[in-house]
């Protein structure tokens, strides 16, 4: 089992790149999820439910975040055993890279 869980996810869900990507499809998937959602509200000029707005734009944000997360991890893993994809030939490009993130929050 792998000591200090948590850290590592922060870790990796603090890094620039995932937040980067989280908010471009938090932006892109939260503004479809919100038209749908709260489309007869929008037509019949009621006013929006911010739960919802605010609901519709976190959930894409934290599949994103989760997914890289999980990504880094089992990325991690096929390191540790040996088995390094033949496609991650920069290291800067790894999922695990920390040369353009050490000024991450």
């Amino acid at each position: 089992m792998r000591k200090n869980l948590i850290r590592e996810c922060i870790s990796y869900g603090t890094k620039r790149s995932v937040i980067h990507t989280a908010i471009i499809t938090s932006f892109i998937v939260g503004t479809i999820l919100n038209l749908i959602n709260q489309f007869p509200n929008i037509l019949s000029h009621l006013p929006l439910s911010p739960m919802k707005i605010f609901l519709n734009y976190l959930t894409p944000y934290m599949v994103t975040t989760v997914g890289a997360v999980r990504m880094c991890f089992q990325f991690e893993d096929k390191l540790k055993k040996g088995n390094i994809p033949e496609s991650v030939s920069d290291p800067e490009r790894s999922p695990l890279s920390t040369q353009k993130d050490q000024t991450d929050f």
